[in-house]
């Protein structure tokens, strides 16, 4: 027996897309940390049949499709082919779902620096999470941090710090 540690995860849909006994298929949304193949068995020790997985095919993961995808094939062509970097995502590609301030000089010399300071972003309005983020790009558009709310001083602290 395994051990798995018990971990709190959130399972928004299971769709049953397909039955052909004695396989099925099933698409899951879920939050990260899920195990599916700890799911399949419990689902089939519940049934009282067993179950396991057959097939396990990522969608998305977190803003990333599969349909954004590349092949490996495709990927080797481009850098055969010298074009490989338009291929890739811009830094803060994988921060979208982050709310985005933008900072004055001044203010993006001391994030740059480590430094607390004052946004107006809500906190409250941004996330049910203990501790928002967001993204703040300098005044010329470029990333300069992801910072994480600080309740007890009521500050943005720059978790991320990204030189320009």
């Amino acid at each position: 027996t395994i051990e798995r540690p018990a971990r709190k995860v959130h399972i928004h849909s299971i769709i049953l897309e397909q039955v052909q006994l004695p396989e099925v298929t099933i698409c899951v949304r879920c939050s990260s940390g899920v195990y599916i193949r700890s799911l399949a068995h419990d689902v089939g020790q519940a049934l009282g049949c067993g179950a396991h997985l057959k097939a396990l095919v990522r969608q998305a993961s977190g803003t990333f499709t599969l349909d954004e995808a590349i092949t490996p094939a495709a990927f080797e062509t481009a850098v055969t082919e010298d074009r490989w970097a338009e291929l890739l995502y811009p830094l803060d590609a994988a921060l979208r779902a982050l709310p985005a301030t933008t900072l004055d000089q001044a203010t993006a010399r001391r994030v740059r620096q480590g430094q607390a300071v004052r946004l107006t972003l809500d906190p409250l309005s941004l996330s049910a999470d203990a501790a928002p983020r967001c993204r703040a790009y300098d005044a010329q558009g470029r990333l300069a941090a992801v910072m994480l709310y600080r309740p007890a001083s009521g500050l943005w602290q720059p978790d991320q710090v990204f030189t320009a």
